[in-house]
């Protein structure tokens, strides 16, 4: 488990966690990506040289 994610007014909001095979030239497009207005990392499309690996979505949920 790896917490914490989202922020506590998140409930039931879902996330999508991208797994992303990054040679060089991706690796220092990302590194130098800054996170967005909600602290997230947005990449639309991925940058040149990234090849999506695999996805999941993460429902964020609180006890």
């Amino acid at each position: 488990m790896d917490q914490p994610i989202g922020d506590p007014g998140d409930n039931r909001k879902v996330y999508t966690i991208k797994a992303v095979v990054a040679p060089e030239e991706c690796g220092k497009k990302i590194a130098q990506t800054h996170p967005g207005a909600e602290e997230n990392y947005v990449f639309r499309p991925l940058p040149g040289g990234c090849t999506l690996s695999d996805q999941r979505q993460i429902l964020e949920s609180r006890k």
